[in-house]
């Protein structure tokens, strides 16, 4: 699979995707959006395939998309030549292990292998990669941009309280309708509560905590 990540023509792959709109110079390390990315691992897996791979999907099987790309286009961060390989060292996990099939536990290896791991237990996080650790643990899928911008906010300011109208300005601040409703804030607090502790069956949070009245804020400790 080392023809997956190999350079090869980019004259040609800035052709192809010129042709379906994307950037005029597509190969800049960190122009790239999630489309553009998208259009060049299912390329690449076609050609370096013979055509029996088309997409990305017919890799997966139980797996969905969700679970095994979108936290390759997380970690490349706008970036091809990171991209692919990432991808390349996924795939030679995989037929080293004689598996035919990408997994999000594959995928999780991977990334761990190329993503230093965090100093301490707890919840830690990369502000400028966006990663997320919960006791060494890399959260994967990545959490969406809205999960991880309450996130940060609750993080540069742990251990103290961030108020309601703090953070819903800050996460919905072009939204007049938004402004001042705390039930939407409460249903994004829930979701990353889910994402962040996933197994919590009952009793207090690990780690977003609420403060009646006055707002929510993070605790750090293990």
């Amino acid at each position: 699979m080392t023809a997956f990540s190999a350079s090869g023509n980019e004259q040609c792959f800035r052709d192809w995707l010129s042709e379906r709109g994307f950037s005029e110079n597509p190969f800049e390390p960190d122009g790239w959006d999630d489309a553009a990315l998208r259009a060049l691992v299912n390329q690449r897996l076609a050609t370096c395939s013979g055509g029996r791979i088309t997409c990305w999907e017919e890799l997966c099987l139980a797996a969905s998309e969700e679970d095994t790309l979108a936290p390759l286009l997380a970690a490349a961060q706008g970036s091809p030549h990171k991209l692919l390989r990432l991808g390349d060292d996924l795939l030679r996990r995989i037929a080293a292990q004689g598996k035919t099939s990408v997994t999000a536990a594959e995928v999780a290896a991977t990334l761990s292998d190329v993503t230093p791991a965090p100093p301490h237990e707890g919840l830690y996080v990369d502000l400028a990669s966006g990663h997320v650790w919960i006791d060494r643990r890399l959260v994967l899928p990545p959490l969406t941009g809205q999960e991880f911008m309450l996130l940060r906010l609750l993080y540069v300011s742990a251990p103290e309280i961030v108020s309601c109208e703090t953070l819903i300005r800050s996460l919905w601040p072009d939204d007049r309708a938004v402004v001042g409703d705390e039930q939407s804030l409460r249903k994004l607090v829930s979701r990353l509560r889910r994402r962040l502790e996933p197994t919590h069956s009952g009793g207090d949070w690990r780690f977003i905590r609420c403060k009646r009245g006055r707002g929510y804020w993070l605790n750090l400790e293990s």
